[in-house]
């Protein structure tokens, strides 16, 4: 069965009959979907009324729920626990992960943003000295990125992908897709984090102590070239000045782009699952080997 994202954006009553989530619009109509179907569910609308069975029915199927504020900026979502049978266990081998593997991990982590940086550049810009910049940074970094190389090619990335009067705190719509787009991946990580058992706030490398979601801003960094890469053809390459409500209706479907793992296309979603559990088997001295997204095939993007 194929999963879907579905956002409500409308005025509705969004509640449960048997196994469905029914959506009752103000205007009288109805649309109703299987809860098996669905693996994220945005609420996009001020005017929602939600009933309890319906989010206690989400939480117990791990259903990623985000809530949206009047902007409809993500502002928050459903973190289950205990929705795992060994969750004590899970919890347990968290805590106790080693360090010197944490530190790896991180290395290996880093590895892959920065060559999916140095891809996005290859296939967007052609810029062969801002390629070779960042090849020398990745091959560079070291055990928990000590040296930052991480900061180091995140400028040169942004500066040539975006112009070199770009930086990630100004108010343009370039960072409100960004924002937008890292929240909506940043929601299904924590989901995939939370069913595995795990806190999303007990990190590898970011240790933020009122940062609720280390864990999940570890794991996103191979994810957000896709992220870049729909900014830059839906939003900077058209040179959009505003960052629209079809410009999010976009983006709450990234989960159905593809994205190759060794020899398979798969959707994003299922890819970022297979990730995760490589990086907890590796953390847990499963494996010695990470699965990594093959970055030279770039990415199926849905039209």
């Amino acid at each position: 069965m194929p999963w879907q994202t579905l956002c409500i954006n409308a005025e509705s009553k969004i509640s449960l009959d048997q196994n469905n989530i029914v959506i009752k619009k103000a205007d009288g109509s109805y649309q109703s979907y299987n809860l098996r179907a669905i693996d994220c569910v945005i609420f996009n609308n001020a005017r929602l009324t939600i009933t309890l069975p319906i989010i206690t029915a989400l939480i117990e199927h791990n259903t990623t729920s985000i809530f949206c504020n009047n902007k409809h900026d993500p502002i928050g979502m459903f973190v289950p626990f205990g929705i795992h049978t060994k969750a004590y266990e899970k919890l347990n081998e968290q805590i106790n992960w080693n360090n010197v593997r944490k530190k790896n991990l991180w290395k290996m982590i880093i590895e892959q943003k920065i060559c999916s940086e140095k891809t996005t550049i290859r296939f967007l810009k052609e810029d062969v000295e801002t390629i070779n910049k960042l090849d020398v940074l990745q091959h560079s970094v070291n055990s928990n990125d000590k040296t930052n190389r991480e900061a180091i090619a995140a400028r040169i990335y942004f500066s040539n992908l975006f112009g070199e009067d770009f930086t990630r705190n100004r108010d343009c719509p370039v960072n409100y897709a960004l924002n937008y787009g890292y929240k909506i991946l940043a929601s299904y990580i924590s989901s995939c984090i939370t069913g595995r058992g795990l806190l999303p706030a007990l990190g590898i490398h970011h240790i933020g102590p009122e940062n609720a979601f280390n864990l999940t801003y570890d794991f996103i960094e191979p994810f957000r070239y896709i992220i870049d890469v729909w900014t830059y053809l839906y939003i900077y390459s058209m040179d959009n000045d505003a960052f629209l409500s079809g410009h999010r209706q976009q983006l709450n479907q990234i989960f159905n782009i593809k994205i190759r793992l060794e020899d398979t296309w798969m959707r994003l979603d299922d890819g970022i699952s297979k990730i995760v559990d490589f990086y907890i088997s590796y953390l847990n001295n499963d494996r010695d080997t990470i699965l990594r997204i093959s970055y030279k095939d770039g990415i199926q993007l849905n039209e």
